[in-house]
C-alpha cells in the first residue's frame, strides 16, 4: 500500500537529524519504503551489484526507487527482501546456496532458516530519512562501535525487559526484516557481500528499527549521547562544570 508522509514528515526528519547529530554519523540515516507503486518523482536507481549497495547510494543522499531487476545480482538479498523469484532467479539461488554449503560458509539448512520480508514485495523506496517522500517502514543506520554502543543502551531504555539489542551476521540484508517481524531493534554485524559492495570502512556496524518507533528512540540517542560525552558541547560543559568544584 501506498505511503503518505505528509503527517509527521517533518517529526520524522527532525528525528533523523537529531541522531546524525547526536552520533556524529559520517552517513546519513537511511529510510526505506516498501510500496505498491513508484511514488511520483522518484527516479529508478542507478544499478549496483547488490541490495546492500543501495544503502550507499542513499546513504550519499540520493532517493530512488527498486524493483526486482535491480536486486538480481544477489539472489540470497532477493529473497530477503520480499521479491517474487522467477524459475531462473530461484535455481540461481539455490545453486549460490548449494555452493556456499559445499564451501562450508554456509551451513546445511541454515538458508532456508533466515528472516524474509513479508511479499511479494513490488517497490522499495530508499533514501536519506531527511528527504523520503514516503513514510519508512524501517530506518537503517551506518554505525560505528562506539555509536553502537549508545544505540544498544538507548533500545534497552525503549524497549524494557526486552534483553538488550539482539546481533546478528549474514546476510546483512537480514536486519531489516529482523526488525519487521520482532517489532524491536536488531543490530548485524553485516557479511562479506555487504562489506564489498557498500566500501563502508571495516569496523561499521548495522542498525535497524521500524520506522514508526524511530522517533522516540531518537529523543534516548540524543540523550545517551550528550551524557557519554558524544555532544560536541558535551565536553566544553563539562570542563565547566569541573572547574566550580
Amino acid at each position: 500500500m501506498q505511503h503518505d508522509i505528509v503527517d509527521g514528515g517533518q517529526f520524522m526528519r527532525d528525528a533523523a537529524r537529531k541522531v546524525e547529530d547526536a552520533l556524529g554519523l559520517e552517513a546519513k540515516v537511511i529510510g526505506i519504503a516498501f510500496v505498491d507503486s513508484p511514488p511520483d518523482g522518484v527516479p529508478r536507481a542507478a544499478s549496483a551489484p547488490a541490495g546492500c549497495g543501495y544503502w550507499k547510494q542513499a546513504a550519499a543522499g540520493s532517493v530512488f526507487y527498486t524493483e526486482a531487476d535491480d536486486h538480481g545480482g544477489c539472489p540470497i538479498g532477493l529473497m530477503t527482501m520480499g521479491f517474487p523469484l522467477s524459475a531462473e532467479q530461484e535455481q540461481e539461488a539455490m545453486g549460490l546456496v548449494g555452493q556456499m554449503e559445499g564451501l562450508g560458509y554456509l551451513a546445511p539448512g541454515e538458508a532456508g532458516s533466515l528472516p524474509m520480508t513479508a511479499g511479494p514485495t513490488a517497490c522499495i523506496v530508499y533514501g536519506p530519512l531527511t528527504d523520503l517522500p514516503v513514510a519508512p517502514d524501517t530506518v537503517l543506520v551506518l554505525a560505528s562501535s562506539e555509536q553502537m554502543m549508545v544505540l544498544g543502551e538507548a533500545t534497552d531504555a525503549f524497549h524494557l525487559g526486552s534483553g538488550g539489542l539482539p546481533l546478528h551476521g549474514r546476510p546483512a540484508c537480514s536486519v531489516i526484516p529482523r526488525a519487521a517481524s520482532t517489532g524491536a531493534p536488531a543490530a548485524s554485524l553485516g557479511c562479506a557481500g555487504m562489506r564489498t559492495f557498500t566500501a563502508v570502512e571495516p569496523g561499521t556496524l548495522l542498525f535497524a528499527i521500524n520506522g514508526s518507533d524511530f522517533p522516540v528512540l531518537a529523543d534516548r540517542v540524543a540523550a545517551l549521547a550528550e551524557a557519554r560525552g558524544l555532544d560536541p558541547d558535551a565536553p566544553r560543559r563539562l570542563k565547566k562544570v569541573t572547574k566550580t568544584l
